[in-house]
């Protein structure tokens, strides 16, 4: 006869059991973390059409003429180049580097004689999540006169606005301030909250639209009292807008001491007020404010700076030249 002990069936402690439920849970996070934030997804436009109803620029003669505007601006003939500047037929950009007090921070000043010059691109040429490319390398591959990194979408899987070149990626759920850019040069920008309540009427017509924020000047007048848990100094990048066709990017390096703090989002605004734009964006900063110029890195990224997933950038002529 087998003994009564040898019959029962031995159960685990319960302690034991809470254990191995949070360890399988545990793991099942982790997969779905790998899956939703780490590993590389390649989209397509979850709109048919495009914001405005045709497929990106690519003559001249699909957006506005600027050279009436900025009369001796452009070269008449090949371009005229210098250790920080850039004169062509289409554009014109001057890099300017200050140091004040114990930051240091540069300016592209941009003029355009068509919108088209003004591009956006992503990493490896795909839209996507968690697609990364060093900014230098899409420059680079776009050769690129002038670039800074853009909003870092590709944190995002799902929300967000991503409007790239005339074609309308996505328009669900803002995040952020929106930063819109239309085919007639104008820029501007909307709240998350404006933007939710009807992305429809806020995406016709543009040509670029990035999501990030917060919006930092509107009608000539820097904003104050931001709210956010980043508005202390840190490296930062930002676009400006004066008029259509004449626009800058601003980039400011930071946590170098010695060298350059950052700023803080009031500094910023009041930067870009003073430098008389009408309209600025603050895109995303930290270790992604980084600035291209010419095939180089122009500012002193923090810690190096990082791959990101798009850029913002300058061409020599329209699509397909």
């Amino acid at each position: 006869m087998r003994k009564e002990s040898e019959k029962k069936t031995r159960l685990l402690p319960v302690y034991a059991l809470v254990i191995i439920d949070l360890l399988a849970l545990g793991a099942a996070l982790c997969v779905f973390a790998l899956f939703h934030h780490v590993l590389p997804a390649r989209y397509s436009p979850e709109y048919n059409e495009t914001a405005t109803g045709k497929m990106p620029v690519d003559t001249y003669s699909d957006t506005p003429d600027f050279g009436a505007r900025f009369s001796g601006v452009f070269a008449d003939g090949e371009p005229e180049i210098t250790v920080d500047s850039y004169r062509s037929e289409h554009i014109y950009v001057k890099l300017s580097t200050v140091q004040r007090d114990d930051i240091t921070y540069y300016v592209q000043d941009i003029y355009l004689r068509n919108l088209s010059s003004l591009r956006t691109a992503f990493a490896e040429d795909t839209y996507g999540k968690a697609i990364k490319e060093h900014p230098l390398d899409m420059a680079v591959r776009k050769n690129a006169v002038a670039a800074i990194n853009g909003d870092y979408y590709g944190t995002h899987s799902r929300r967000g606005v991503v409007i790239r070149n005339g074609i309308l990626y996505r328009a669900e759920e803002a995040y952020g301030d929106v930063c819109l850019l239309g085919y007639d040069g104008v820029m501007w920008g909307v709240t998350e909250d404006e933007f939710n309540r009807n992305p429809e009427a806020h995406t016709k017509g543009v040509y670029q639209g990035w999501c990030f924020g917060p919006i930092l000047v509107e009608d000539g007048v820097a904003k104050t009292g931001f709210d956010s848990e980043i508005a202390d100094r840190n490296p930062r990048t930002a676009i400006g807008y004066f008029e259509p066709g004449h626009y800058c990017f601003i980039v400011v390096d930071g946590r170098q001491k010695g060298y350059s703090v950052g700023m803080t989002l009031d500094e910023l605004a009041k930067l870009c007020e003073e430098l008389g734009c009408k309209f600025a964006f603050n895109l995303d900063g930290g270790k992604s404010s980084v600035m291209i110029w010419r095939g180089r890195i122009a500012n002193q990224p923090d810690r190096g700076g990082r791959d990101q997933s798009d850029i913002v950038y300058i061409a020599d002529g329209g699509f397909g030249e």
